[in-house]
């Protein structure tokens, strides 16, 4: 705005009358827009004529910030005037601040963050250059016409050519009417072409829904077919294929999960075979979800265990983070479901975690095949989860997992042997998340844990009442942790290469 209303007349803008002490004028003329009461067409101070918005606003031209323009406070305080006084004799000097503090920085339309005084400089800049821009209600009707041609366009393509036809049409008149509006300010006309361009566009959408509706009922009805069989994830890659479907794969970094639940026999010999298969849709279905809340990929269903997988076949950064968020999940969706069935036995739940490389893909025959991923990274995360019964924690990671999770209640679970695999493992008790983590409860746990495994890594007995301290503490965080103190003293072997550098891979036998 260059000029306001005020009590005693119009009141100037800092740019206008900063120009006007320069210029040494004493009159300022605001130039009515025809018979229209209250609106302007501009002002003028001497020879120097700014055209307005009828609410008396300039349309600034903003250019690039140039720092050579500026005179620090600091300069002006502590050195001689001599040494700055040329830089400020014979312009016209704007006193401003830019402490984000004092609430003065803006941001102009090319997306830089300037001090306001900034703005009122390049105003009177553009008025002594005179080159201003402009909007003409001429300009208004091209847009108009604009419009009307983008929608009849797009309508008749989508007739008579399909979709296709109408994106590329939409596309070229998108770049020609950007073309123009960019040479319209090169020019000093302010031509808009969001609104032809809005309006080509929701035609295209209201057209295309239509045809979606009557033409292409029966890819609709593929597309539900396939959606009972596979996660969206897939669905998504299917489509985009064109349900162009075979056998191969891609290399690719994953984190795999195996979830199998512990006594399982027992559990189906005392149920009916009905109530025995409500639970397990019960379990798949609440496992499930967590699952697919932290963007992972169910694999399969196995009897009473699950495998899902993360960062395929969408791109995940945090897969080994969202696949231990997922476990603990899933975990505490047992403990929901152990809950509601207060009569029976808890069930409990063996996790097994492990993160590297794998090939993800469709794998099977032509006719017959499922999206899954193989190698060695899930065949150690199986073995992961089979070690669980071994010392006796619901949930176990290999080191890769523990060091790329971020923060984690872990506990060192020893270097252990697993089948298939040359060399032993270091792997971790997972207890909780970063929450956990940062407790004093764990805090204290970790340090009896820590004294416990030294003691049996030099081949030293464990002190009953230092492993009963540390019983008491786990079962304070995770009553599942018992176990794993019980089993503890007989597992001094699996702590004797607590010294060893860790392994990255392991290479199957």
């Amino acid at each position: 705005p260059l000029a306001w209303a005020g009590p005693d007349g119009p009141v100037p803008a800092l740019s206008l009358e900063a120009l006007r002490l320069a210029m040494g004028e004493t009159t300022l003329t605001l130039w009515g827009a025809g018979n229209l009461e209250g609106a302007l067409e501009g002002v003028s101070l001497g020879d120097v004529f700014v055209p307005t918005t009828p609410s008396g606003e300039m349309w600034l031209r903003y250019r690039a910030e140039d720092p050579a323009l500026y005179l620090p406070a600091r300069t002006v305080l502590e050195t001689p005037v001599a040494d700055w006084a040329p830089l400020a004799e014979g312009h016209i000097v704007l006193i401003g601040t830019s402490a984000a503090g004092l609430l003065d920085i803006r941001t102009t339309a090319l997306g830089e963050t300037v001090p306001g005084v900034s703005i009122h400089a390049q105003a009177i800049e553009q008025m002594l250059l005179g080159t201003h821009l402009s909007r003409s209600d001429v300009t208004a009707g091209f847009e108009l016409l604009a419009l009307l041609a983008v929608v009849a366009a797009v309508t008749l393509a989508v007739a008579y050519s399909g979709p296709g036809v109408a994106l590329g049409l939409g596309a070229a008149c998108a770049a020609g009417l950007a073309t123009a509006s960019w040479l319209s300010f090169r020019n000093g006309t302010l031509f808009d072409a969001t609104f032809p361009l809005l309006a080509g566009f929701l035609t295209f959408a209201l057209l295309s829904a239509y045809r979606l509706i009557v033409v292409d009922r029966e890819r609709r009805l593929i597309r539900r077919s396939f959606s009972h069989y596979v996660a969206p994830e897939v669905l998504y890659v299917l489509e985009r294929s064109g349900y162009q479907l075979a056998p191969g794969g891609e290399a690719r970094d994953v984190t795999v999960l195996f979830a199998d639940l512990r006594g399982f026999t027992p559990l189906s010999e005392s149920l009916p075979p009905g109530q025995l298969v409500a639970l397990l849709n019960r379990l798949f279905d609440a496992f499930g979800e967590e699952i697919m809340a932290e963007r992972g990929t169910i694999d399969k269903f196995i009897g009473d265990a699950v495998m899902a997988f993360w960062n395929a076949p969408v791109a995940v950064p945090d897969h080994p983070a969202r696949a231990v968020a997922a476990a603990l999940r899933m975990r505490s969706a047992l403990g929901r479901i152990n809950a509601e069935r207060p009569q029976h036995a808890p069930l409990r739940i063996a996790i097994g975690l492990a993160t590297g490389p794998a090939s993800v893909g469709n794998i099977g025959s032509r006719n017959r095949f499922n999206y899954s991923v193989v190698g060695e990274t899930v065949n150690l995360a199986a073995r992961v989860e089979e070690a669980c019964r071994l010392v006796g924690a619901e949930m176990l990671v290999t080191e890769d997992v523990a060091a790329e999770a971020g923060e984690l209640a872990a506990l060192d679970a020893g270097w252990l042997s697993l089948k298939g695999f040359s060399g032993r493992v270091r792997l971790h008790a997972v207890i909780g998340g970063r929450d956990v983590a940062r407790g004093q409860g764990f805090a204290q746990l970790r340090k009896v844990h820590e004294e416990l495994i030294a003691l049996l890594a030099n081949g030293r007995p464990l002190p009953p009442d230092r492993l009963a301290a540390a019983r008491a503490l786990a079962e304070a965080l995770e009553p599942s942790l018992a176990d794993f103190y019980d089993a503890l003293p007989g597992r001094a072997e699996d702590y004797r290469g607590a010294g060893a550098p860790p392994s990255k891979r392991f290479s199957s036998t």
